[in-house]
């Protein structure tokens, strides 16, 4: 079974990917690694019966050799901690630990996008049909604006043969305290850019299917609160919610006012 998970920030992406790796299935991640030189687009191919992850980045390949046996509830709590104790798997805020100081990304980086297509789970499958706009995803997705070079008949053609899962929340206050709790950095104009984006984050799914449908591409919606992950050929699940409060910003003097924002914006 192949499935390409259509997730925004804050929407289950690290819990999908525990319970793949947990299940011994290969997981793909293509990103633009904004904590090297060069920000270049990079993906990591994590691969749990050969206990290894390979890195493509830059017409540049690396493959580690890595130990797949991981309580995963506990590094999710350890994700928690401060300081954060650090692991291969998440060296920091969530952060893989990419093998490279710097890099470019190359006008074919697409040639690399067969590997991806060969793993079990898709996660951030975007990138692969071009688009990579960080704060313009919504719009870019309703007008077709594709920033990043790709053969995308082919991509089309490989998405097609996917299970293509959407996210969505039904419990909006879960929803929204987890991105008052890890989705910006705290300043004067906090309150506001979270409002903001969870505004764009409620919208996302749908705009994710208008793309989708725009290339004939099905797709199947995944309740993150009620939905059974078994469906998504797990066997061996973990705790649903064993990733809340991971990777969270805000500074700890602020986490009692946390309750008080999520009232604030429901009632907006």
């Amino acid at each position: 079974m192949l499935l390409s998970y259509f997730s925004g920030l804050r929407s289950g992406k690290s819990h999908i990917r525990n319970l793949a790796l947990y299940n011994k299935q290969t997981v793909s991640h293509t990103f633009q690694c904004h904590y090297r030189d060069g920000s270049p687009f990079t993906t990591v191919v994590f691969e749990p019966l050969k206990n290894t992850q390979t890195w493509y980045w830059d017409n540049k390949t690396k493959t580690i050799e890595c130990d797949y046996n991981i309580d995963y509830v506990k590094l999710m709590n350890d994700q928690k901690k401060r300081p954060r104790p650090t692991h291969w798997l998440n060296v920091n805020l969530g952060r893989y630990n990419a093998p490279f100081e710097s890099g470019t990304t190359p006008p074919d980086f697409y040639k690399s996008f067969p590997k991806s297509f060969e793993c079990d789970w898709i996660l951030d499958p975007l990138p692969l049909l071009g688009y990579i706009g960080k704060h313009t995803m919504n719009d870019d997705l309703r007008k077709d604006n594709r920033l990043l070079t790709i053969d995308l008949d082919y991509s089309i053609e490989q998405f097609k043969k996917r299970r293509n899962i959407i996210p969505f929340k039904e419990d909006i206050r879960h929803m929204a305290r987890q991105w008052f709790l890890g989705s910006a950095r705290y300043d004067d104009d906090f309150i506001a850019n979270v409002h903001d984006r969870l505004k764009k984050a409620l919208k996302f799914a749908q705009d994710v299917k208008i793309m989708l449908n725009r290339f004939d591409i099905r797709y199947e919606d995944f309740s993150l609160d009620t939905g059974d992950y078994t469906d998504l050929g797990f066997t061996k699940l973990l705790p649903r919610r064993s990733t809340d409060d991971i990777d969270t910003y805000i500074p700890d003097k602020y986490i009692n006012n946390v309750d008080t924002w999520v009232n604030e914006f429901l009632e907006d």
